[in-house]
C-alpha cells in the first residue's frame, strides 16, 4: 500500500488545482475511489464524497485546492515535493489510503471521505458539506 500511496500523491500533486480550479483533481479522485470500490458522488459545488461500508459513519475531510503558483514535482531521497504536497494533498492522500484499509478491515462502521473545494478561499466546499 505504501507504493500506491506515493504514486497517488504524485499524481495528485501533478494536477494543478488552485482555488476555483479543482475540477481535474476532482475527476481524478472520483475515478480513483471507483477503482477502490467506493460509492462516489460529486456534489453541486464540486466536492468529491466517497463512502464504503455500513453502519454509523466515520468522516475524513480534506481539501483539494492549493494556493496559486506552480512548483516542479520531484521525488528526492524518498520525499515528494510540489504544490500541495503538504497543504493538503498529502493529508488527503493519507485519508484515501487509510479509508481503503479501514473499509476492507471488516469494520462495523461506514467510512466517508470528503474531498472539498475552496478551503483556501471562502470554504465553500465544507460549508456545503455541513
Amino acid at each position: 500500500m505504501e507504493e500506491y500511496a506515493v504514486k497517488l500523491l504524485g499524481s495528485m500533486v501533478k494536477l494543478y488545482s488552485p482555488t476555483g480550479r479543482e475540477g481535474r483533481l476532482a475527476s481524478f479522485l472520483r475515478e480513483e475511489f471507483v477503482k477502490l470500490g467506493f460509492k462516489v458522488e460529486v456534489d453541486a459545488v464540486g466536492n468529491v464524497v466517497a463512502e464504503a461500508g455500513r453502519g454509523p459513519a466515520v468522516l475524513m475531510c480534506g481539501h483539494m485546492d492549493t494556493v496559486e503558483g506552480r512548483l516542479r514535482v520531484k521525488l528526492v531521497e524518498g520525499r515528494l515535493y510540489g504544490r500541495g504536497a503538504v497543504d493538503a494533498k498529502g493529508p488527503l492522500a493519507s485519508m484515501i489510503v487509510a479509508s481503503k484499509l479501514y473499509a476492507s478491515s471488516g469494520s462495523r462502521f461506514k467510512v466517508v471521505v470528503a474531498c472539498v473545494v475552496d478551503e483556501e478561499g471562502y470554504s465553500r466546499g465544507v460549508k456545503h458539506l455541513i
